[in-house]
């Protein structure tokens, strides 16, 4: 697992906004509390997951601390396994 910077520790719980933008061109955007940015980027992908709207493996999570007009982009991959973030097959 990778070192998180000391930027991407966030004081206490924050409000984060958590969005990508599909292949359409429409950003998909969540809220979660979370302690790190890496935090609500995972967190973000499993509400994601719930309303079946996972981006793809090459999709860019931004995360946006909502006090602070900070934001980092992660690429996918380096937060789930390919499994947990492709949708089920029937």
């Amino acid at each position: 697992m990778s070192k998180l910077a000391e930027s991407d520790i966030l004081s206490l719980m924050a409000t984060c906004i958590v969005s990508f933008v599909d292949l359409d061109g429409i950003r998909h955007s969540v809220e979660v509390e979370a302690e790190s940015l890496y935090e609500a980027g995972v967190l973000a992908i499993r509400v994601f997951r719930q309303h079946n709207c996972l981006p793809g493996l090459v999709s860019k999570l931004e995360v946006k601390e909502w006090a602070v007009a900070e934001s980092k982009l992660f690429r996918i991959s380096p937060l789930a396994p390919r499994s947990s973030v492709d949708p089920p097959q029937p």
